[in-house]
């Protein structure tokens, strides 16, 4: 378990790995909605695209999408990088 300001943090389970999903999808629909007022194969075009920008562009500049940000996925992430650079492991697959 990492800590983060005193507090220990654990691995997301699917639970909220599913729900920052939804987040994702919500705020995609959302954003969809705003710029094309039809419901057409237009709009479910436009939200795989807008969902699939957000959580590229964000987890590649961040390091989590923005539902993972929402519940605080990134920081767990973070934490765990750098315990393990101190250590001399790595995350990656060999």
């Amino acid at each position: 378990m990492a800590q983060d300001s005193g507090h220990e943090l654990e691995a997301a389970g699917f639970g909220r790995r599913f729900a920052a999903l939804v987040v994702d999808w919500g705020a995609s629909s959302l954003i969809t909605r705003a710029f094309v007022s039809q419901h057409t194969a237009t709009q479910s075009f436009f939200q795989l695209l807008v969902f699939f920008v957000e959580a590229s562009v964000l987890t590649a500049l961040t390091g989590a999408s923005f539902g993972q940000h929402l519940l605080h996925f990134a920081s767990w992430m973070k934490q765990q990088e750098e315990r393990s650079l101190h250590s001399g492991c790595s995350l990656a697959p060999r």
